[in-house]
């Protein structure tokens, strides 16, 4: 494909923009993109400047999973989580980033079909007690009533037998 700016070269980099949910890619060689500096725009990129600086390196060491023994140093300075359990301890810290990266800051993929039943209950909970307190504020006190009944047979129910 050529550069889609000077239509002489092959395009090397692509583009992408999202403004108000509506993407644009651009496709453009090389030259352009020295000439637009855009090669030179992560050239400073690092997971520690990501991660932000403003915390001392003895007080990011100082921090540590103990399930796997990461610090939050070696996370920042790797760019890696050492197992599932560092996500809570270093939640402070990596929240804010992740959610950057992401999008959300929780988990809205896939779950093992072990799991389907569970999350389906909870998911379930959720959105009656949301309707109960909803019939409640409207004071219709009899929908309530059967909605809470509902509510305590599915917390009574084994989570499996969702």
């Amino acid at each position: 494909m050529l550069c889609e700016y000077c239509g002489k070269q092959e395009a090397t980099t692509v583009l992408k923009q999202t403004i108000n949910g509506k993407s644009q890619m651009v496709h453009i060689c090389s030259d352009c993109a020295n000439s637009m500096l855009l090669n030179n725009f992560f050239s400073d990129f690092s997971f520690s400047n990501f991660f932000g600086t403003n915390s001392t390196s003895a007080i990011r060491s100082q921090k540590t999973c103990d399930q796997c023994g990461m610090t939050l140093e070696q996370v920042i300075e790797g760019g890696k989580i050492g197992c599932a359990h560092c996500y809570q301890v270093f939640s402070k810290e990596l929240g804010r980033s992740i959610e950057q990266i992401h999008g959300k800051s929780t988990h809205i993929g896939k779950v093992p079909k072990s799991m389907n039943g569970v999350i389906r209950k909870k998911n379930l909970l959720t959105e009656y007690r949301v309707e109960l307190n909803r019939l409640i504020a409207q004071q219709e006190f009899e929908k309530a009533a059967e909605l809470r009944d509902k509510i305590r047979d599915l917390e009574g129910k084994d989570e499996t037998s969702c």
